[in-house]
């Protein structure tokens, strides 16, 4: 099942974490995949979503590679 189409365990909770307000430790670890998920989705690179999720790369890598996404090599301007 694709992280996206899970419920949120805590929507107000996954809101603060998207908007970079709390830490992504706060979520359950499936809400924590479908953020890594919608970021990556969006072009986000690792360390772009490691800084605002305030995850280590190498976590962020780990959750990217678990749900079987590619490396994203920057954003478009």
């Amino acid at each position: 099942m694709r992280p996206d189409t899970r419920p949120i365990t805590n929507r107000i909770a996954y809101r603060a974490c998207v908007q970079g307000e709390q830490p992504a430790e706060i979520l359950a670890p499936a809400d924590r995949e479908r953020l890594v998920y919608e970021l990556h989705h969006h072009g986000w690179t690792d360390i772009e979503i490691a800084a605002h999720t305030r995850m280590t790369t190498y976590t962020v890598g780990r959750i990217r590679t678990r749900l079987g996404l590619g490396a994203n090599h920057g954003r478009a301007a």
